[in-house]
Order: structure tokens, then sequence, then C-alpha cells
């Protein structure tokens, strides 16, 4: 026998005996498990997007309540720089009041020792200045001189 008739029979006896092995082709089964593996595939991706859709609800809530909270804070912190502010319009108020009256003090003062022993040497100018010019109809309390002590201080 020739070479290639040996080839061509070894061929047909390899064909013939692989054929056996195969199994016959069902496109049903194919079509049924792509079917399945879809259907699975799809309710992965459903649950995936549920799970996204509530974590992004959860982020906008979130968002919506930090937005409020700063809003808060900060209306709070502007209230207490405000009432800090009053306070201390308050303090400097205080502080203003009691130099006016220790001016007025020391005013009374000098117009009492200016009127005993005259003009007083190098005040002179601003006891004849300072009260003649002066109304004190301002509705400031002028406390008087007399009744001071050497150690009192102008402060109520």
């Amino acid at each position: 026998m020739s070479e290639t008739e040996s080839n061509s029979s070894n061929r047909q006896a390899a064909t013939a005996t692989g054929l056996q092995h195969l199994q016959p082709f069902d496109e049903s089964t194919i079509f049924e498990e792509y079917r399945d593996i879809m259907t699975r595939s799809h309710e992965e991706q459903r649950q995936i997007y549920s799970e996204f859709k509530a974590f992004t609800d959860d982020v906008a809530a979130w968002v919506k309540a930090a937005s409020q909270f700063d809003n808060f804070r900060s209306r709070k912190r502007i209230k207490t720089r405000l009432e800090w502010i009053k306070a201390k319009h308050g303090e400097i108020e205080g502080v203003r009041s009691e130099v006016v009256t220790c001016v007025e003090a020391v005013r009374a003062a000098l117009s009492i020792l200016g009127g005993i022993t005259g003009p007083l040497k190098g005040l002179s100018g601003l006891v004849d200045d300072g009260l003649e010019g002066e109304d004190s109809s301002d509705g400031q309390e002028t406390r008087s001189a007399e009744g001071m002590g050497p150690t009192q201080t102008c402060r109520e």
C-alpha cells in the first residue's frame, strides 16, 4: 500500500472513532444555560444598582443634614459674637461714663480751688477755658469734689 492510501485510511479510522466520542449537539441546552447565566447576571446588576441607589440616597441625606448643621453652627457663632460685642460695648460705655464722671469731678475740684485761691499758676487756662464755656445740661450727673478725700478715686 502506498503512503497516501495508508494516511487516508488512518484518517478515516480516526474520524470514525472521534465521532463516536462526541455527543450529539443539543442547541436547546446551550440556550438554556445562556438564559440562566444572563438571568443571574441581570439579577446581580439589579441588586448592585439598588445598593448603589440606597447609598446615593444616604449620601444625599447626609449632605443635606451637613448643610443644615453648618448653617445652624454659623448662626450660633454669629449670635455668640454679637453677644460678645454687646458685652464689650457695655463695658466700654461703663468706662466712658466713669471717665466723664472723673473729669467732671476734677473740673469741680479745680473750680473750687480756683475760687478759693484765685487762678492757679499753670492751670489758669484750664480752669478759665474749661469751665466758663461749658454747659452742664448734658444729662450727666456731676460729682462734687467736696467729700472726696486724698485717697478716694473717681470710680463709683
